[in-house]
């Protein structure tokens, strides 16, 4: 393709940015909605934590959510 990256930088830059992305499942946030009043919810998950993070910092659900659990 004619360019060149380095790799650390190019890697930094992706989760970076995937950080940044709060993409929901259709239907997600009216579930969490409906059921807030009467459950705690919380997201237990393997990503990594500044991505996590960063999704869910940016996600229509924060409020919604009482815990995240990253392994």
């Amino acid at each position: 393709m004619g360019f060149t990256a380095d790799i650390e930088t190019f890697a930094a830059a992706f989760l970076e940015n995937l950080a940044q992305t709060a993409d929901l499942l259709e239907g997600a946030a009216e579930v969490l909605a409906a059921l807030k009043d009467r459950y705690r919810f919380a997201i237990i998950t393997n990503g990594l934590r500044t991505v996590q993070r960063g999704r869910l910092a940016r996600s229509a659900i924060r409020d919604d959510i009482a815990a995240l659990l990253i392994s």
